[in-house]
């Protein structure tokens, strides 16, 4: 029965940091022992900081196990991700990552966040759609930093990871509204073909109903003559010449 000991020494955080913490309660026969065992080391200098968690819980059969880590200004080297036509060029820079996982009775549950400042975000579709690649380039400008989700299931034998970033996200909505945008261009292509073909079979019955309207007026005596003399008539008693309103000379 390991009671307690003190530990220390370093750990390679973006170069080598000093570490210190204690390890309590270890034992080879766990089910005597009152409290689980428990491992804990934590250092920090600068903006790098490392904490690492580990608790032991075998005081019953169905036993379970856990680690918690917590990093911070980790240095990460410039990286290409993404694959097929669609690649996004990630400068060096820092990251900071915390994760959780447990094993218990056997099976895996656990999450893992990192959140990278890097130096530049480049985007890059060789073979792709040009509209797609430039809204995904405007896209990737907004973003500050890199962010990574993770979901952490199975077995210690066949463990699975499932990830989702805000790159992803964004590479999802620029093709999409690129896709929006080609469709609207296009649109009005198809628009456009239909009013042409609708002034191509419209424009004759409206000159039609336009005919048949003037012959109507004229019949009310609401004429271009009836107007010209109604407007001759006004003139001389005004002295001055009377326009007819715009619109009503073309009836």
């Amino acid at each position: 029965w390991l009671k307690r000991m003190t530990l220390s020494g370093t750990a390679d955080v973006g170069g080598p940091l000093e570490l210190k913490g204690t390890a309590t309660d270890w034992s080879t026969e766990p089910f005597l022992v009152a409290e689980p065992g428990r491992l804990s080391l934590a250092g920090a200098q600068g903006d790098r900081a490392l904490s690492l968690g580990l608790t032991s819980d075998h005081r019953r059969e169905a036993g379970s196990d856990s680690l918690e880590v917590t990093a911070s200004g980790v240095g990460f080297p410039a990286q290409t991700l993404g694959e097929g036509p669609y690649i996004v060029a990630v400068g060096a820079g820092q990251a900071d990552v915390r994760g959780r996982v447990v094993l218990s009775e056997g099976r895996l549950n656990g999450e893992v966040a990192l959140k990278a400042v890097p130096a530049s975000l480049e985007a890059a579709a060789p073979g792709g759609n040009p509209l797609a690649a430039r809204a995904f380039g405007e896209a990737l400008k907004s973003l500050k930093a890199v962010e990574l989700k993770g979901a952490v299931a199975g077995t210690p034998e066949q463990p699975q990871l499932s990830l989702s970033s805000n790159i992803g996200s964004a590479a999802a909505g620029a093709r999409r509204g690129a896709v929006g945008r080609e469709a609207e261009e296009r649109l009005k292509g198809v628009r456009a073909q239909i009013d042409k073909a609708f002034e191509t079979k419209a424009g004759p019955l409206r000159k039609t109903i336009d005919g048949q309207a003037g012959e109507l007026l004229k019949k009310l005596g609401l004429g271009d003559a009836r107007l010209n003399s109604v407007q001759d008539s006004l003139g001389k008693r005004l002295k001055s010449p009377l326009p007819i309103p715009s619109g009503l000379d073309r009836l």
